[in-house]
C-alpha cells in the first residue's frame, strides 16, 4: 500500500485535494449503518414543502420597524 500525503497538517487545516485523492473516496451509502447514523446522514432530500419567495424593505423600515420595541 502506498503511502499518501495526510489529509490535514498539524493545526487541523485540510490540504487541497488531489484527483488522487477523490479515488480514494467513498460514497457514504457504504458506510455501516450505524456510522451512517451517528453522522446523520440521510437518504436523499424529499422536494421542500416551503415556497421561496422575495420582498423588498427600505433600510428605514429595517432600522425602524413599526411596532417594534427594543
Amino acid at each position: 500500500m502506498e503511502s499518501r500525503e495526510p489529509l490535514t497538517d498539524k493545526d487541523g487545516e485540510v490540504r487541497e485535494l488531489t484527483d488522487e485523492d477523490f479515488r480514494h473516496f467513498r460514497s457514504a451509502s457504504s458506510l455501516p449503518a450505524s456510522l451512517v447514523e451517528k453522522l446523520g446522514l440521510h437518504g436523499s432530500q424529499k422536494e421542500s414543502s416551503r415556497k421561496r419567495i422575495t420582498i423588498r424593505i427600505s433600510h428605514e423600515e429595517l432600522e425602524n420597524p413599526p411596532g417594534f420595541y427594543v
